[in-house]
């Protein structure tokens, strides 16, 4: 009995870290990873507070995936705004509203209600998804939206305590996300985008010293796959209301 719970345990880890591996493979080839410069720059993503906290280029992905605009537009117009110049307010509405990030703010509000969605538009300081994000910055005609969220201070300050005395990574004290619209010249065609921004601190809290240290490239990995999870939800989301599912 023992060796076949074993060789059963096995073939389901086999099994799970195959479909992990084809999923990354799939997801990362669907939703490529671009650098927050040109057409997917905005100053608000890169933003700290804190002087000595920077955001790492190496810890800033903007995921990047292309639908028809008319998907877009039929958005808008289910939503009630005006498709000509809320094509990012209608973005960043249908990503909140996709099932996999509204379950995860029904889980940290541990509530049936996903909370404020932007349903009544957005503005500063506006907190969404029953507290997980703060808008930085509202969608507008040419702007995404971006918002923050922060890290708990005593994994941070823990994870700071073990950095100073040699440990070689540090947790990330928080970060932002932009979710907006980027036109595509002479297309019928436009990229909705998924921007992820970790901020990290520069100095170490206990001994001072500068040694930038960020998560473990694994840890990165795993965040880069779920960014890009999160991104094909609400592009299926919107893709399947635009086919006639509804929402």
């Amino acid at each position: 009995m023992p060796r076949l719970i074993r060789n059963a345990s096995l073939l389901l880890l086999g099994g799970y870290s195959a479909y992990i591996y084809a999923e990354s493979r799939r997801l990362t080839k669907a939703y490529p990873s671009r650098p927050a410069t040109g057409a997917y720059y905005t100053p608000a993503l890169l933003k700290t507070y804190v002087p000595t906290r920077h955001y790492p280029s190496s810890c800033t992905d903007i995921f990047v995936a292309r639908v028809p605009r008319r998907a877009l537009v039929s958005a808008a117009h289910s939503l009630g705004l005006n498709d000509l110049t809320s094509l990012n307010a209608t973005w960043a509405r249908t990503f909140l509203e996709a099932p996999v990030i509204t379950f995860e703010a029904k889980m940290l509000g541990v509530s049936k209600d996903s909370g404020d969605t932007g349903a009544s538009g957005f503005h500063k300081d506006q907190a969404l998804l029953n507290g997980a994000f703060l808008v930085e910055q509202p969608p507008s005609r040419t702007d995404p939206l971006v918002v923050s969220w922060r890290m708990p201070e005593s994994p941070v300050r823990f994870f700071e305590k073990l950095a100073a005395i040699g440990y070689p990574w540090r947790l990330m004290s928080g970060g932002r996300h932009s979710i907006g619209v980027v036109e595509v010249p002479d297309s019928e065609e436009v990229e909705v985008i998924f921007g992820c921004a970790h901020e990290y601190e520069r100095f170490n809290r206990v001994n001072g010293k500068e040694d930038e240290k960020v998560i473990p490239a694994w840890v990165g990995w795993c965040h880069r796959l779920y960014g890009r999870r999160v991104l094909d939800d609400a592009v299926r989301q919107l893709l399947h209301d635009h086919d006639g599912g509804g929402r």
